[in-house]
């Protein structure tokens, strides 16, 4: 994660990460601790518009991690 401020920034940010674990790993001078967690179900058979046209897709689980 970089600084797209551009004055200079000195205390934490809160970003959202989407992951299908949560066994994320941040290097520890970054403190970074997870806040909230919501866990969305593996979704078969969904449409999905693509290049191709409508596909019918399986769709994996995965975590929405919001992270400070």
């Amino acid at each position: 994660m970089f600084n797209t401020e551009t004055n200079k920034f000195s205390g934490f940010k809160t970003i959202k990460i989407l992951t299908s674990s949560k066994k994320i790993k941040f290097a520890s001078q970054y403190q970074a601790v997870i806040l909230k967690e919501k866990y969305y179900e593996a979704r078969n058979n969904i449409m999905q518009q693509t290049s191709r046209g409508f596909e019918f897709n399986d769709e994996p689980g995965y975590y929405e991690l919001i992270i400070q």
